[in-house]
């Protein structure tokens, strides 16, 4: 008799006992807090960063970004499997496969946390930030690393004179004709690069050379 009110207490026990509810991160737990190009890989790369202001979301939640403007998926997240929701008051940064370099930002664009948000709220200031760096991202000529490119279809890079800060000519070229100039300056420095294109604009670029 004894056991047999032991055996139905625990029974009881077990029925009235309240199911585990497992919390993921909402969206308004959520907000993208960053947004930033891949200068070095031909912008086929967006970084996404995602803060988690939860206090008791459970952990380890493995899910991947999008970024879709007019329900056009536009990046996705490289690696599903690896990417690991932000931990609590902590935030994550995603690495995000750019399907066209060349999209427009416009307001419909949104970011989605896979099975946890379908858009995720941006901080202030990160689409501003985000259309000023694609502005840059445009520009005829830049410099990657000790490179000089041209971005603009139909132009190439003609001649090339490099001056150091007080004006002085330390180097000239001329007859290039080509859309990708490697500089070799042996002298580490601050130097000013003044580049003519073939249509004869000329693009004046800062450049910092370390090698020595």
């Amino acid at each position: 008799m004894k056991n047999l009110i032991i055996l139905i207490s625990f029974s009881l026990l077990m029925i009235t006992a309240p199911a585990q509810v497992v919390h993921f991160p909402a969206c308004e737990d959520l907000m993208v807090t960053k947004m930033q190009f891949d200068q070095t890989t031909g912008n086929d790369t967006l970084y996404v960063t995602v803060h988690n202001d939860c206090d008791t979301c459970d952990q380890n939640v493995y899910t991947g970004i999008l970024v879709v403007i007019n329900d056009d998926t536009l990046a996705t997240t490289r690696t599903l499997s690896g990417e690991v929701s932000p931990t609590n008051n902590s935030s994550s940064t995603y690495s995000l496969y750019l399907k066209n370099g060349e999209f427009g930002l416009s307001t419909s664009l949104k970011v989605e946390m896979r099975s946890i948000c379908d858009s995720i709220p941006f901080a202030p200031d990160v689409i501003l930030s985000l259309k000023e760096e694609r502005i840059k991202d445009k520009k005829k000529v830049f410099l990657q690393n000790n490179s000089i490119l041209t971005s603009q279809p139909g132009q190439a890079i003609k001649d090339v004179s490099v001056y150091s800060l007080s004006g002085q000519l330390v180097k000239k070229e001329t007859g290039i004709f080509s859309s990708n100039y490697v500089l070799m300056q042996n002298k580490p420095g601050i130097y000013i690069v003044s580049v003519k294109l073939t249509s004869n604009e000329v693009v004046n670029l800062k450049y910092v050379n370390t090698t020595k």
